[in-house]
């Protein structure tokens, strides 16, 4: 399995949280881009919490298709996806998220935070708006 889809805080937040898993092959990757469209497809906002603790480096062939992926997706008439958290751990996996969107920019705001001590906290921030209270040696914002 590559992804969980978590969508304990969906009905009342809009939140779905996603666990990665470093186990990916070309079905679980299809199966995480179906998730996401079945997303799209009931047309209701929505913001993503990533955790990528448990990953690490992965074929290049996937960050390719997932540029490929939000490319397509800026192609819609709505962006429901309203932002990103991405919690990240490892260096090469924020080498990674930047190749992907050096390649295709997001369709929302993107927040790459750092594990710490402090990342519930900044999560919070961050779903308040008030990404700005955060040390920025902990916060990476990739704008659409």
């Amino acid at each position: 399995m590559f992804a969980n889809f978590d969508y304990s805080l969906y009905k009342k937040h809009s939140i779905i949280k996603v666990m990665l898993y470093n186990e990916i092959n070309q079905e679980y990757f299809n199966n995480f881009i179906e998730e996401w469209n079945m997303l799209y497809n009931s047309k209701k906002n929505f913001i993503f919490i990533f955790n990528t603790i448990n990953i690490g480096l992965m074929p290049l062939s996937y960050s390719i298709q997932m540029s490929q992926f939000i490319s397509k997706l800026k192609k819609e008439p709505k962006q429901y996806l309203q932002k990103s958290i991405i919690i990240v751990n490892r260096n090469i996996v924020k080498y990674m998220l930047n190749l992907i969107f050096t390649y295709q920019s997001p369709v929302a705001p993107v927040f790459l935070i750092e594990l710490n001590h402090n990342t519930n906290d900044n999560i919070i921030k961050i779903l308040n708006n008030q990404q700005n209270l955060i040390n920025k040696k902990h916060l990476t914002t990739i704008l659409p």
